[in-house]
């Protein structure tokens, strides 16, 4: 069972922009083959062959690439141009992405057919403002991921959650050799917020502090 996966995938897009109005709609379909998918093949205990295989309080599950999905959906690249300072953005995101037909592993079938794939949620958006004042620059950023689930029956809810960001940097275009010289400091989930990021519930960053230095000469 252990192929690579394959994607085909068709993107149309535009790009528009009226006065303060930018737009960047692009709507895609994809079609994919040997998904990496969860499976839970129902072992049972040696010991107690009446009671599941059990791993960590749930029954034994591996990954492998089997399945195909056809999916589609829409990007939109919005900018909103208050002055030159002050740009509002909204980036939504749309997938459907559902399994193509049910899924057969190691003799079993599992009945997948429709359902929205592991671990994709259907909707994401990233949304901020960028200001600039004298070489300063502040972007405040709320990202937002929607639900999910982390099994093929759709029994493991996987919750929605928003991480809000916050980046701050400082441009000089000259000094002395250097040009370009970039200050950067970035904060990541300011309000220690706790998420999942993948079915395999690895937990999300922490509240992350990074900071940078770029210039050329």
């Amino acid at each position: 069972e252990y192929k690579p996966e394959k994607t085909d995938n068709l993107d149309i897009g535009l790009r528009l922009r009226s006065g303060m109005f930018e737009l960047y709609p692009t709507v895609f379909f994809s079609k994919h083959r040997n998904l990496r998918t969860p499976i839970t093949p129902g072992w049972r205990d040696p010991d107690d062959p009446s009671q599941p295989l059990m791993y960590r309080g749930k029954p034994v599950s591996y990954q492998t690439f089997v399945g195909k999905a056809k999916g589609y959906g829409f990007e939109l690249g919005a900018n909103l141009i208050f002055s030159e300072n002050i740009t509002f953005f909204f980036n939504p995101t749309y997938n459907k992405l559902k399994y193509d037909g049910d899924i057969v592993s190691a003799g079993t079938r599992y009945k997948t057919d429709g359902k929205q794939v592991v671990d994709v949620p259907e909707w994401m958006f990233t949304s901020g403002l960028i200001v600039n004042y004298k070489g300063f620059e502040i972007t405040p950023v709320i990202r937002f991921i929607g639900k999910r689930y982390g099994d093929l029956a759709h029994e493991e809810r996987i919750p929605s959650y928003f991480v809000a960001d916050l980046k701050c940097a400082y441009n000089i275009k000259k000094a002395g050799p250097i040009e370009n010289l970039r200050v950067a400091l970035e904060f990541y989930n300011l309000f220690d917020k706790k998420y999942i990021v993948s079915p395999d519930y690895y937990p999300g960053a922490p509240f992350t502090v990074y900071g940078s230095v770029a210039f050329n000469f």
